[in-house]
């Protein structure tokens, strides 16, 4: 599917109202009008991105890291892996106290049984990552 095709395809969703489109902490993300609770949508909106689910599946598997130890574990830069962390932090999924941890694993694993990428996600988010550079 060409991109044209993609954004008209998705711009008739918006349009007839079954797709809506939010930033959430500065990621533009898309979500079906029903479905999913307000509350719900920016832990969702955060981990269909890869760099974050990763760090997220680090954590269920680990319960808690250093911050060097999570650097170590992704083979990131330590100020890419910080604006990361502040990300899954101000939206309540990672708390900072001594080290970095999930709040809520329970939760956090359920979410993550639902946002399993799919090659469509994947798409999209590619898209959208792509809209986003040329804008």
């Amino acid at each position: 599917m060409g991109l044209g095709a993609l954004r008209n395809l998705l711009d008739s969703l918006i349009s007839q109202k079954l797709v809506a489109q939010e930033e959430v902490d500065g990621l533009r993300t898309l979500f079906p009008t029903t479905g999913i609770d307000s509350l719900n949508r920016k832990p969702i909106a955060l981990l269909r991105k890869q760099h974050l689910r990763s760090i997220v599946e680090l954590l269920l598997s680990a319960e808690s890291l250093t911050h060097r130890e999570l650097q170590l574990h992704m083979g990131i830069p330590r100020t890419t892996l910080r604006g990361h962390v502040d990300v899954l932090k101000r939206a309540g999924i990672v708390s900072t106290e001594l080290n970095i941890s999930l709040i809520d694993p329970g939760m956090i694993e359920q979410i993550l049984l639902l946002t399993e990428p799919r090659y469509i996600d994947r798409l999209v988010s590619a898209v959208i990552e792509i809209f986003d550079l040329i804008n």
